[in-house]
């Protein structure tokens, strides 16, 4: 295909080609069409998918007449459309293909969403194994099959689940010990790849005589592993002599992949169990040590909280006003100590479930002011000045808290951790040199205030 012709320099350009006149296009070769058809003007559309031209669309007239911008698009969008159905005939015949493949596997399917509904249904180990082992059987076309778990301490399978065989048999398994590297299992959890028997009577020695002596012929064996570890080994067998198809070894893998997940969820479960009840034992510990070391801290705290109200009280009947300030600092500071000590306390009662709200109105302004006055000390230790911006008619915050004190400390605590502030008002006010710590607006602090409640 060259450019002697307009589908064919539509396809080698890959855009829109459009000729006035046949007769006078220096390039045009295909005479022999043009005198059958007696076309002068033509037009040629590529059809493009991804890219690349698929084919042409080419319309022509008998007389010189050149197709209008309008009618170039018109044609391009037809074209596009005829990609489109190209395409969807394309997809479609593809789907069917891949449909006509899937249907041979819909019984596999089946059975690996059945396996996958054990693991994820249960944490019984044995009756998810013995659903892969059974499902893993009547799939391959075996009459029996056995799961092996590897015993890392003794380096020897020990076997876990069995379908096809009788009592004796299975007995006779599990009595004799299965070591890595001497047996077909062995082998191929050592080579960490698929192992088949074709014919045990031709090998003898990969395969222990009870099994011979049952019937069974050939045996398909396929390890358990994860990185760097062994698992364990799923083995099928059958009576009749013959290797196995590759189809039926990869499906075992996937059972095999199945039989992994099964055992490791059966794992994590017994660690997460244990697990939970060593926090729970941590946690009836370290409850035990709150409300203890709560108590030990309460009764000498309570102490100088009452020595510092009848110091207080004695100040402001003798009018030592050089003395109340302090005092009075003093004992919010005491207070202040004391609601955290009850906050510690009140975890442990949000862990029991005992936690109740005790909701309460407080107004906001005075705690602003008490912690102004607070840090005002360390800010006059070091030639800084604390300004307070904020007006006395702010209203009042709904709060809870267990003691009728406890919603104003909150909000001081929050004010005093600098959760409204450019920086923490204590750190500010302990800088060298001059300078003015504030709160930035009313709406941020409000909006910390209940970011912790």
């Amino acid at each position: 295909m060259g450019r002697g012709s307009i589908t064919g320099r539509a396809v080698l350009e890959s855009r829109n080609v459009q000729v006035e006149d046949i007769l006078t296009d220096p390039e045009f070769t295909v005479w022999e069409v043009q005198r059958a058809a007696g076309f002068r003007t033509m037009l040629g559309v590529p059809l493009m998918r991804e890219g690349s031209p698929i084919g042409v669309f080419v319309l022509s007239r008998r007389e010189v007449r050149p197709f209008t911008q309008k009618q170039i698009e018109l044609v391009t969008t037809f074209a596009d459309q005829a990609v489109i159905a190209i395409e969807n005939v394309r997809l479609f015949d593809e789907v069917q293909a891949r449909t006509r493949e899937l249907s041979q596997s819909v019984e596999e399917l089946r059975a690996l969403g059945e396996v996958s509904q054990a693991i994820n249904s249960t944490l019984d180990v044995e009756n998810v194994l013995t659903t892969i082992v059974a499902k893993a059987v009547a799939l391959s076309g075996t009459e029996a099959g056995t799961i092996y778990t590897f015993d890392e301490s003794r380096q020897e399978f020990r076997l876990r689940a069995t379908h096809g065989m009788d009592e004796a048999m299975v007995a006779a398994i599990r009595d004799r010990p299965t070591p890595i590297g001497t047996t077909a299992i062995g082998k191929a959890a050592a080579q960490r790849s698929p192992i088949q028997v074709a014919d045990a009577l031709a090998d003898r020695s990969m395969v222990l005589d009870l099994i011979v002596q049952a019937g069974f012929r050939a045996l398909l064996i396929v390890p358990l592993l994860r990185p760097g570890q062994i698992i364990g080994a799923l083995v099928v067998r059958r009576k009749q002599a013959g290797a196995f198809p590759r189809h039926t070894v990869e499906l075992l893998e996937t059972f095999a992949e199945q039989s992994v997940l099964a055992i490791q969820n059966a794992r994590l479960f017994r660690e997460i169990e244990e697990k939970s009840r060593e926090l729970e034992l941590a946690s009836q510990h370290k409850s035990r040590f709150l409300a203890s070391m709560s108590h030990e801290l309460r009764t000498p705290l309570n102490a100088v909280i009452g020595v510092s109200e009848m110091l207080l009280e004695d100040a402001r009947d003798l009018k030592r006003d050089d003395e109340i300030e302090p005092l009075d600092r003093v004992l919010r500071a005491a207070r202040h100590l004391l609601a955290l000590i009850n906050d510690i306390l009140d975890l442990s009662k949000i862990e029991a479930g005992r936690m109740d709200l005790h909701l309460e109105s407080f107004p906001l302004a005075p705690p602003i002011e008490d912690v102004g006055k607070t840090i005002e000390p360390m800010a006059a230790k070091n030639g800084n000045r604390i300004v307070v911006d904020c007006r006395t008619d702010l209203g009042s915050v709904r709060a809870d808290a267990p003691g009728a004190a406890q919603p104003r400390e909150q909000c001081q605590q929050v004010l005093r951790e600098g959760k409204c502030h450019h920086r923490r008002p204590a750190a500010a006010a302990g800088w060298a040199g001059r300078g003015a710590a504030g709160a930035r607006t009313l709406g941020q602090c409000w909006r910390a205030l209940r970011q912790t409640r």
